[in-house]
């Protein structure tokens, strides 16, 4: 009994020095195996060596959504630019696809930076607020590159661009105010030109959404910069080669009627007033966009009245 008493003491011994052991080694390698959070200062060198830190740094103050303004003042295209290939200019961070295009906008930033450095004037003007401009809704006035904040703004800055447009000296992003008179010119046709028709899309047209899916799926998709198409002084943007190619071949086919200017607008004010695409219908298989419900629903009750020749359809700017 007593050798027996003495074998099962140490058995427990021995068990206890086991756990002891065991809960030491798993509570090392806990710790061990989590790593502490970083110092400050650990964090901040760590953030300095981190490839691309310096892009998303830039990208914080990203102008044109990256898109190349050289590209768009001189080929009327919108081409993406590089993060590694980039100026600043007013606080403002522009990419390029290659050094040609960064150095001739360093040569003349003022040239190709849009107004107020991408803000939408007519916030400006009308809230006294700095809201950052769409590349969707721009457009060229008197040879600078303006952006707004929505369609609302466009439409206003089109239909009074003297009092939205800034002076030659305050179109490089300050805040100054002011108006130049701008002549307009007519294309070949009777209709009147608006207050606004020195103004000249820039943005892409059909707000960026590729005419072709919106006729044979109708559904809407947008298109990149990658694909373009130029048709009538308009850029019309493809989500692949398979579209644009389709584009290309019968471009009177997917192009909205005026090239997406209201035909409402025309007959009933004789101006000239770009439609969005918010207020779209097809007619005849030609597809109409119109800047309010208001003229949708007029053109959609007498379509007759409004409706376009095929010859006269692409007669736009």
């Amino acid at each position: 009994m007593l050798r027996t008493w003495k074998i099962a003491a140490v058995v427990v011994v021995v068990s206890l020095l086991m756990s002891t052991a065991a809960l030491e080694v798993f509570a090392q390698s806990g710790t061990r195996g989590r790593p502490k959070p970083p110092s400050a200062a650990a964090q901040g060198s760590a953030q300095k060596s981190q490839p691309g830190s310096d892009t998303r740094a830039i990208s914080s103050h990203l102008a044109m959504e990256g898109y190349c303004p050289v590209c768009i003042m001189e080929m009327k295209k919108w081409v993406m630019g590089k993060p590694e290939i980039n100026a600043s200019y007013e606080g403002r961070t522009y990419y390029f696809p290659s050094e040609k295009q960064k150095k001739m906008f360093e040569a003349d930033p003022a040239k190709y930076a849009p107004a107020l450095g991408g803000d939408c004037t007519v916030c400006k003007v009308e809230m006294g607020k700095q809201m950052p401009g769409k590349i969707a809704q721009g457009l060229f006035y008197q040879d600078h590159l303006y952006f707004f904040a929505s369609a609302d703004q466009k439409k206003m800055f089109t239909a009074n661009p003297a009092k939205y447009a800034i002076p030659s000296a305050g179109a490089k992003g300050s805040d100054s105010r002011g108006a130049q008179k701008g002549s307009a010119t007519k294309t070949g046709s009777d209709t009147k030109e608006s207050a606004g028709s020195a103004a000249r899309e820039s943005g892409p047209a059909f707000g960026g959404y590729c005419p072709v899916c919106l006729k044979e799926m109708q559904k809407w998709i947008p298109g990149t910069a990658e694909f373009q198409a130029t048709h009538h002084g308009q850029t019309y943007l493809f989500p692949g080669e398979k579209q644009r190619q389709m584009f290309l071949a019968n471009p009177a086919k997917y192009a909205p009627v005026f090239g997406g200017e209201c035909v409402v607008c025309r007959v009933e004010m004789n101006e000239r007033v770009p439609g969005s695409v918010r207020y779209t219908m097809y007619h005849k298989g030609q597809l109409y966009l119109f800047p309010g419900e208001k003229q949708k629903a007029m053109f959609a009750n007498n379509p007759e009245k409004y409706d376009v020749p095929a010859a006269d359809q692409t007669e736009i700017r």
